[in-house]
């Protein structure tokens, strides 16, 4: 879903990290591709917080994994 008035700025959760990390950081990238896709037609995205962040700075609230990116085009 979009984070700001700008709609290339978006967040991922992904519920149920705690069962995997990697799966759902694999999901999180997944989505962000498809929205990045669906809304501007390229699956370039500049990550904030993302896949490449060390895991144990991955920001979690209640078991979801949260994950923080730009479309670009």
């Amino acid at each position: 879903k979009k984070v700001e008035d700008d709609r290339a700025v978006f967040a991922v959760s992904v519920s149920r990290a705690s069962q995997s990390l990697a799966g759902a950081v694999e999901a999180g990238k997944y989505e962000a591709t498809r929205y990045c896709i669906k809304n501007f037609g390229s699956s370039r995205v500049e990550w904030a917080h993302g896949p490449e962040a060390d895991p144990q700075r991955f920001m979690t609230s209640k078991d979801t994994l949260v994950m923080q990116g730009e479309c670009k085009i």
